[in-house]
């Protein structure tokens, strides 16, 4: 969402222009869950191609039925980003009409502060489940199979039913077979955790000078200083107790910019 104000106020060759906005931006996803079985192995998903006789078939859903690989990880993740940016801009300008020598132009000076605020959090839990297999939170991949069509051209190989999964993942958890891996949770949680605020302040200065009907001077200055800090997170283990913890770790930005401006614009029409 985005609000702004906006307000002109005219006094004999003065004009002055205040304006001030507000934006808000959140980006919220909701609990979403990840599966990792045995190393090396992976459950496939989409549409495999299948060559008939001519080429090898790269379907590997006999594979993955044979060895029901055991659950190395049972995760989910919540993704929280919101972004807030407020302006406020004054400009003061006084146009001319008897200016050296009776040449037009205008003079305008102004500043804006600027505050962008970022959010980034992510809520990651992850579980171990010991002595628990594919076929325990979805027992239909052990009785289906693949489904080939056009001829056995392609193969759509077994898939995992996302809606048993996660009735048998909370099944699970409720009955306390799983373990909490705080050291993956922690370090992962913190991956994509940051928040930012900048800060920026700047002055500028323009002018523009009709030297004939068609030959055009202008130019100007823009001077900037940015505080930006950043505090994200560090994953560290105690090096007494062995725990593992997310330490709060700031980065502060501080830089100005000065940005100077000359132009001499010829307009071969008044359509150019």
């Amino acid at each position: 969402s985005e609000q702004g104000h906006s307000v002109i106020l005219l006094g004999g060759d003065y004009k002055i222009d205040a304006e001030v906005t507000y934006s808000n931006a959140p980006d919220r996803e909701p609990v979403y869950s990840n599966y990792k079985f045995g190393q090396k192995y992976t459950v496939p998903g989409a549409y495999i191609i299948n060559f008939s006789n001519l080429y090898p078939t790269w379907n590997i859903t006999p594979f993955i039925a044979t060895i029901n690989p055991a659950i190395q990880g049972l995760r989910q993740d919540y993704v929280d980003n919101d972004e807030q940016l407020t302006t406020i801009k004054v400009d003061v300008q006084k146009d001319f009409d008897g200016w050296f020598g009776e040449r037009s132009g205008f003079l305008k000076f102004g500043v804006k502060y600027s505050n962008r605020d970022r959010n980034d959090i992510r809520d990651s839990v992850i579980y171990t489940a010991p002595g628990y297999t594919l076929y325990d939170i979805d027992p239909g991949v052990a009785s289906s199979g693949a489904t080939s069509v056009l001829g056995g051209r392609y193969v759509i190989p077994v898939t995992l039913n996302s809606d048993v999964i996660t009735q048998n993942y909370y099944a699970l958890l409720a009955q306390g077979k799983l373990v909490y891996d705080e050291p993956d949770s922690l370090s992962n949680a913190g991956y994509d955790t940051y928040q930012v605020t900048e800060q920026v302040a700047a002055a500028y200065g323009m002018f523009s000078l009709n030297l004939t009907n068609k030959l055009i001077l202008s130019g100007g200055f823009r001077d900037e200083m940015t505080h930006a800090p950043l505090t994200s997170v560090a994953y560290t283990t105690d090096p007494i107790t062995g725990l593992a913890t997310n330490t709060p770790v700031t980065v502060v930005s501080n830089y100005n910019e000065f940005l100077p401006n000359l132009q001499l614009r010829y307009e071969l029409s008044k359509s150019t």
